[in-house]
Formats: C-alpha cells, structure tokens, sequence
C-alpha cells in the first residue's frame, strides 16, 4: 500500500509498513523561486531565521524548533528527547521527530500568551545545563555505536537510537546546539500568536555563531554488500536539487509508478518496497529500495538489470519532475499545524542551490554468500549498455492530426498450440484496456503478421512532437509489461469468444489441429470456443512472459520527422530491457503439413456443425485466397450451382483462415439429414473441375478483383491498415486473374481434408 508522508529530510514515498510519522497529505505544487507571500521569513540580529505563517481556524498554534546535528546524530536525537521532557515538565505538548540530520521538535500552544510562553520556555530549555538525573528519564537501553552505512547516511537514517549514560557529552551537544547557524524556527497561528513568538524570540538571548555542520552526504559511490534476513537491493542518488528529488520520490513512489511495473518483470522477486527523497542542508539524497523474494539470490546480470531499472527510472522521474518548492509547498497545504510548521523551519536550512558531488550508492542485502560488489557494479553497467532488439518502420504523414504506433509480436499466435489458440489476443486485449491512459488511445491488434498493441495520441496543448511521442511510446511499453488485472482478462476473454461461434464446434477444432498440427493459433489467433475457456489469468501471464522475450517490432506514423519517431522508440525499449536470453522468432516456426485426409466425430458431439472440406494454402496466397473464397460463396457462384438440388443443403460458403504462418481456405456444409456424404462429393467434384479450369469465369473474376482493389482504398484511408503496411509491404501486393486460377488449380481433391459427423 503506497503512502505519503513527512520523515527525516520530508516527503517521503514508502510502500513498507514499516514504523515512522504519521502519514500526511503530500504538498501541493508551490510556486517556484523564493518564499511565499504566505510565509514570512524574518530575520534578527543574533538569532535563528523564523517562519511566521498566520492562519485562522487552527484550535492551537504551533511552533518548530529545526535543530541540525553537529556531529554524532545520536547524541543530538537524546538531547532532543531531552529538550521535549523539560517542555511537557512545563506544561506544554510536544512532539519530537528526530533522524540522522538532527531533529525538529514542535509544541503546541493556544492563543498568543501561551504562545509566547512556550518561546520562552523553550529558549529557557535551551540554555539549561544538562543535569545528570535527566538520563535515567530517556528511553532506549545503551548500546555500542554502530557506524551508519554511506547509504543510511544519505537517507539521513537514525541508526543509532542509544540511551546516552553521559551527561558531559550531552552538554557539549547542548553548547553546541544554542547556535543561529545551525537552527531555524517556525510558528503556524493566528496574528497575534505569531507576533507573540517573534517577540520573545527577540527578548530573549542572543545565539552565538558555531560554523556550518558538515554535510552527510556521500562524495563516493560505491557498492556495499552485507548479511541480513531481508534480501534488499537499494539504490541511493546524491544530488544537488533538492525539490528536484522530492519531486520524483512523488513520481516514482505513487500508484502509477513505472518502475515498480519494470522491476517485477525482471524475474527474481524484485518488489518495490519503498522510495525515499531526503533533503540535505546541502543537496538532497533520492533512495530506492526493492525486496529481492527469491532463493537463492538472483544472478548478479539480473540483480545489474534490476540496478539499471531503478537508476534509469529515478533519471527519467528526475528530468520530469516540476521545479517547485516542496517544503513551502507541504507548509502551506498541511492541515495539521506541526506539520506546516515543520516544513517552513526545515526549509530554511535547506541551501536552494548546493554543490554536492552527485554519486550513485548500491547496497545489497542478503542472508546468502555474498556476490562480489564488482559484479553487481559491472552488471550494472552492461545493462545500461544493452538495448532490447526492436526493428522500427517509420513512415512521415505531415499534417495528420496526430502520431500512430503499432507495437507487434510477429507471428505471436504461430506457436499457440489448440488448447491456447487466442491467449495471444486475450493478452493483448486486456493490456490495452487495463493501460493508463495519459492522454492516449490504446487498442489491441491481431492480424496475419502477429498481435499486438496499437496506440495514437494528439500533442498536447504547450507539448513537443518529441515529447507527443516519448508518451504514447511510454504507453505502449507499459501496456505490454505490466500485468493484465484479471478482470479485464475475463472482459477481453468475454468479447474475443463473442466475436467466434458461441458454442462448441469440435469437428473445426480438430479440422484445424490436422491442418497444423501443435499450430492451431496460426489458424485461429482470436482462438476458438473451447480454447478461450482456458484463458486464465494465470495462462495469460504465462504467454506475456513467452512473448516479451521473443522479438517486436514497431511500426510509426509520424508527423514530423524521424528524429522525433525515435524518442517514440527509445521509450519503448525501455520497458523491453530483460536480462533473459530472448527467444527465437516464432516467424521461423515452420507449420508442418496437414496430417491426414480425412476425419470424423460421432454426431452427437457435432450435431449442429455439418461436413467441412478444408486445403493447406500457401500462407502468402491471403489475398487470393481471400477473392477466391467470395468468387465459390457468391449467390449464384460455383458452390450454389453445384448444391443446387433441392433439399440437399441449406447453406455453403468458402472462408480463408489464417495468418503469415499458415493458411487455409475451408468450405462448411451444412447439407440435410442423409444427404451428407453427397454434398461432400458434389463439393470434391467441383474443386476438380476447379483445377482443370472450367469453373470460374473471366468476367466474375475481373468483378471480385475490382471489389479487392476498391476495398483496399478505402482500408487505406484508416491510419490503422497503413500501420499494418509497415509491417508487410506485400499485403497491398497487386493481385492478379493468373494468380487466382493458379492457387484454385491447386485445390485438388486428392490433397483436401474432409470433416465429417458419423452417425453414432
């Protein structure tokens, strides 16, 4: 479950359940540059900046002391609980957040005398030597210090949460505390509390200068590899725009994230745990973990591939992320007034522009033999430096109203054996409707050269073409990665078997598995009655896994220019990067030829199917096939003249099945009771004379080929068919008279397959 809240260096973006703040609202987009004109900042002579913030409606006002660690952030966190004990000693409530940078302690107080009061009594607790009788009070057992790792530095991580037995060393943090440079105060009430705190600030003692605390942040990066119960692979950024990673700990740790999405397709139990940001006085730190459920550990090529994926995503969240003023942002639009008040006091320790040396950090997790780190490292590298093999078309429309892609898995349906012919298609129509949108038009495709995911979107309003295709290429890749929930499995599942016979139909079912046998799917992409029943959510992922490792291809309308297809491209492939070995190409599978001639069901099984007479044809020869097929159905063609008897038949007609990998052309006989095995022969009869020529005529062909060039025109007029036509050239080929009477000289009856039902 991904929450928002404020923790440590703010806004934090977690999907553990682990402990920390009460989660809050995330901030609001502020305006860029400098301090609101809802938020005071106000300087004093020879005293901590102070954020004053009024608001009314607030049934107590609060107060944040923000206090950076000077050195050992354990010592500082117990003197923090003991500053909190002498506040509540005096009558007011507190809260103390502390972490590895220091800590901000917040006090509430109602109306402007208490509020005055509790400056003072803080700055009176400030300026108290630390008597021993206060460390029996603190919490927490004492303990060995344990240095922290560069990675729970850089996420500013209390590692050490110790009972401190020292009262000199927690007067020294005292001293070194009570300084102006190192502190910042903020008050969220109404005008006369806030008039009242910056009163007493001013009345009371001046803050001496103690120079600037070092900075936390790691100036090397490096690999860390250490024993522990709970496989974790983190990564850890240094950078020096600190609204800049806020902003993409919003992105990359929300609901929409892509990199959860790409880790879990990696394999190897990569789940996105939590997404960290963390500002720094001095730059900000952007932290990704992932839980690694897997034993044993994955290989250090899939662990480099999983280390590629979280680096490049918090790269893209980067470069995306808007450039606002996040702690102002969450001050003004946090409901709780501690949590405003937190925000404007931390945020004015913040440098608005630093110069730490940006790194990455990795740290592993593991209660395995550790791998080496120069491996992890090494595969890393390799990763980013691996491409996914994806062949793009593109072809330049200037002046269309928007850009068109057709993301295909060639021949997808070519290996789908007859239990799960269409999983393809279910696939890939769920992806489509389960997809985020953004703005673009998914839909799935299945044609004769495979399936797939065919997408189109306007540029937006203030967008580039580049950045109009960046996104629909986004969209496409993620539809084709992540999984298809289950119910809109069962919703494409449901459509595809309304687009097929509703009911049972055995005999084609096994007419189709001896045309190809083990390759029913290169028949029946959209997959038959029996077929789609077994299209479980389970079985569906199973074939996205198959098919993301076999090779795709993209076809693009684009309407500028390729440089601008290519980003199209570039986003695509990044939701294609794998660290398995790809597949063959289902293309290659060659479809072995038809495996008997004849076969036969009892009738009771396919009582309402009829007879069927069925031809291999060469998986080239659709378009012929397909002329050929309306020429022998037409109303008065050569199937209605040689059924022509009465009560012989109530219905015949010719229809081409199949894609790129195999075709067949399959006449369907629905003849009356006892008169089967005549239509049959009637049907064999005419395909003889079929070959010898003597059926078709010249004038009827001419007519079927003028309707074939005429349907194509108008197809072309739908961007979806020139997509297609990127893909195969040759299915706009010119289609030819010679070419018909070749391929129905070829329809002998000695190489057909007859289905029959035998009586029981």
């Amino acid at each position: 479950m991904l929450r928002l809240s404020l923790v440590a260096g703010f806004l934090l973006a977690s999907v553990c359940a682990c402990g920390g703040t009460k989660p809050v609202s995330f901030a609001r987009a502020g305006a860029p540059g400098g301090p609101s004109s809802r938020i005071e900042a106000r300087s004093l002579s020879d005293r901590p900046p102070l954020a004053l913030l009024e608001r009314q409606g607030d049934p107590e006002s609060a107060i944040a002391f923000a206090s950076l660690a000077s050195a050992r952030s354990d010592v500082h966190a117990a003197f923090g609980e003991v500053l909190g004990q002498r506040l509540t000693r005096a009558g007011f409530q507190t809260q103390l957040v502390a972490h590895g940078l220091g800590f901000e302690l917040m006090i509430l107080a109602e109306g402007a005398e208490r509020g005055g009061a509790a400056m003072k009594a803080l700055l009176g607790a400030l300026s108290q030597p630390i008597a021993p009788a206060e460390l029996s009070a603190m919490a927490g057992p004492a303990a060995e210090r344990v240095a922290p790792s560069p990675l729970s530095q850089c996420s500013a991580e209390l590692s050490n949460q110790r009972r401190v037995t020292d009262a000199s060393e927690l007067e020294r943090e005292r001293i070194a505390t009570f300084a102006q440079d190192r502190s910042a105060l903020a008050v969220v009430g109404d005008a006369a509390t806030t008039a009242a705190v910056a009163d007493a600030l001013s009345e009371g003692p001046d803050w001496p200068e103690r120079g600037a605390v070092p900075s936390l942040l790691p100036s090397q990066g490096g690999t860390q590899v250490v024993r522990g119960d709970r496989p974790t692979l983190s990564v850890g950024l240094t950078l020096r725009d600190t609204n800049g990673a806020l902003g993409a700990a919003e992105e990359l740790g929300g609901p929409e994230s892509a990199l959860g999405v790409r880790l879990a397709a990696l394999g190897g139990g990569f789940k996105l745990r939590r997404v960290v940001a963390t500002a720094h006085p001095g730059g900000a730190c952007l932290r990704l973990d992932s839980e690694v459920d897997a034993s044993p550990l994955p290989e250090a090529r899939r662990l480099g591939f999983a280390v590629q994926a979280m680096t490049e995503e918090a790269e893209l969240a980067l470069a995306r992320a808007p450039r606002v003023n996040r702690l102002e942002a969450t001050a003004l639009s946090a409901t709780d007034p501690r949590v405003a008040a937190r925000a404007a006091a931390y945020s004015a320790l913040v440098a608005p522009h630093a110069e730490a040396a940006e790194v990455r950090l990795l740290a592993l997790t593991t209660p395995d033999p550790a791998p080496l780190a120069q491996s992890i490292e090494g595969a890393a590298e390799q990763a980013r430096a691996e491409t996914p093999p994806l062949e793009a078309t593109v072809r330049l429309e200037a002046g269309q109203p928007g850009v068109w892609a057709l993301l295909a898995s060639p021949c997808a349906a070519a290996s789908e054996r007859g239990d799960v012919a269409g999983h393809s298609a279910v696939l890939f129509a769920a992806a489509s409707a389960t997809a985020l949108t953004s703005g673009v038009k998914l839909e799935p495709w299945v044609g004769a050269q495979g399936a797939g995911i065919l997408g189109f979107t306007e540029r937006a309003a203030g967008e580039s073409d580049a950045g109009a295709a960046a996104r629909l290429g986004d969209a496409l890749g993620r539809a084709a990665l992540a999984p298809p929930s289950a119910l809109a499995v069962a919703s494409a599942r449901a459509e595809l078997a309304g687009g097929t016979s509703p009911e049972a139909r055995p005999l084609l079912d096994a007419l189709l598995e001896s045309l190809a046998a083990g390759h029913t799917g290169a028949l029946a992409p959209r997959g038959t009655a029996n077929s789609l029943q077994s299209a479980t959510r389970e079985a569906v992922l199973l074939r996205q896994r198959e098919l993301l490792r076999a090779p795709h291809r993209l076809a693009i309308l684009s309407t500028t220019n390729a440089a601008d297809a290519s980003q199209l491209t570039r986003a695509v492939s990044r939701w294609l990067r794998s660290p398995d070995a790809p597949r063959s190409s289902p293309c290659s599978t060659e479809v072995g030829a038809p495996s008997r001639s004849e076969l036969s069901l009892a009738r009771g099984v396919a009582s309402s199917e009829g007879s069927y007479v069925a031809f291999r044809i060469p998986a080239r020869a659709g378009a012929e096939a397909g002329v050929l097929a309306e020429l022998l159905s037409g109303p008065a063609g050569p199937l209605a003249r040689a059924l022509a008897e009465p009560d012989l038949v109530g219905a015949a007609r010719a229809s081409v099945l199949g894609t790129s990998s195999a075709r067949a052309l399959i006449v369907q006989i629905a003849a009356f009771e006892g008169r089967e095995n005549e239509a049959l022969a009637r049907v064999q009869q005419l395909f003889e004379r079929l070959s010898s020529d003597g059926v078709l005529a010249a004038g009827e062909v001419d007519a079927a080929l003028g309707r074939l060039r005429a349907a194509r025109r108008t197809a072309a007029l739908d961007p979806r068919y020139r997509l297609v036509q990127l893909l195969d050239p040759s299915v706009a080929a010119p289609v030819d008279a010679a070419a018909i009477r070749r391929l129905a000289a070829s329809l002998r009856p000695q190489v057909a397959i007859v289905a029959r039902a035998r009586p029981r």
